[in-house]
C-alpha cells in the first residue's frame, strides 16, 4: 500500500518553485496548441477547446506587463496516500470472524502550486502578486472541481479487530512554464522578466489506467476501544 513517490510540486506535497529574475531580450516560444501534452492539461476544461496557454494568457491583461508560456509537461501518474472511506467494522467475538457490505464514498479534487518567492523587489512583488492572482482564479475556474465516487465492499474483520475501507486516488500531474515580462509604460521596451512554474494535478478519470484503488483494512483493537465498542467483552 505503499504509494508512489511524488514530486516536490505534485498533490499533497506541493511546493514552491523558485521564481528566478532573469534577462530576456527575445519573447519565449509559446507552447504549440498542437502539443499532446497542453491538449491533455485543456482536456479538464468543461469546453474542452482551450489550451493552459490561452487561458493563463487571458490572466495577465495589464499594461505594464505580459505573459508568455511553454514546455507543457505531462508527469508521471501516482497514487496519494491511502485514506479511510467508509466507517469501522468492529467485531467484538471472541471466536467469529465478522463480514458486513459497507459503502464507501470518495471526493477527490485537483490540486494547483504556482512557484514564488520573497526576494523579489516591492514593485515586481506587486507585478507578480498580480499574475499569481490571475493564474490562480484561471485554475480555479478551470480545473478546481470535485466529484464524488463510490461503490459497496465486502468487509471480513477477524475476532476481536477493526475493519474499513481505504482507498488512494490516481493523480495526474503537469506542469508548464510562464514568463512574465515587465515593461516601460512609455517606451514599451523590457524592463525585466520573471520565470515561474505552474503546476496542476487532477484526479484520474480511468482513461490512462485505473482510477483509483481501494482495500479492506484492519487492525487488532486496543483495550480501550474494546471496551469502548463491545463493552470490555
Amino acid at each position: 500500500m505503499n504509494s508512489r513517490t511524488r514530486h516536490t510540486w505534485r498533490f499533497a506535497v506541493l511546493s514552491l518553485a523558485s521564481l528566478a529574475l532573469i534577462t530576456a531580450t527575445a519573447s519565449p516560444a509559446l507552447a504549440n496548441d498542437a502539443d499532446p501534452a497542453d491538449r491533455l492539461i485543456a482536456s479538464t476544461d468543461g469546453s474542452r477547446t482551450l489550451p493552459v496557454g490561452f487561458l493563463l494568457g487571458n490572466g495577465c491583461s495589464y499594461p505594464n506587463m505580459k505573459c508568455s508560456y511553454g514546455n507543457p509537461v505531462k508527469g508521471e501518474a501516482y497514487l496519494t496516500d491511502y485514506k479511510q472511506v467508509s466507517g469501522s467494522l468492529w467485531n467484538c467475538s471472541v471466536d467469529q470472524p465478522g463480514s458486513k457490505r459497507m459503502r464507501w464514498d470518495d471526493a477527490v479534487k485537483s490540486s494547483v502550486s504556482i512557484g514564488g518567492s520573497l526576494t523579489l523587489s516591492q514593485s515586481a512583488g506587486i507585478i507578480f502578486a498580480s499574475v499569481t492572482a490571475s493564474v490562480k482564479a484561471s485554475y480555479s475556474h478551470t480545473w478546481d472541481e470535485s466529484y464524488s465516487t463510490g461503490s459497496d465492499v465486502e468487509v471480513n474483520v477477524k475476532p476481536g479487530y477493526v475493519g474499513w475501507i481505504s482507498r488512494a486516488q490516481v493523480m495526474q500531474p503537469f506542469e508548464s512554464d510562464v514568463i512574465v515580462t515587465e515593461v516601460s509604460r512609455f517606451t514599451r521596451k523590457i524592463i525585466r522578466s520573471y520565470q515561474l512554474k505552474v503546476g496542476v494535478d487532477y484526479p484520474d478519470d480511468g482513461s490512462a489506467g485505473q482510477a483509483g484503488r481501494v482495500v479492506v483494512s484492519s487492525r487488532k483493537m486496543t483495550p480501550g476501544e474494546n471496551v469502548e465498542h463491545c463493552g470490555g467483552a
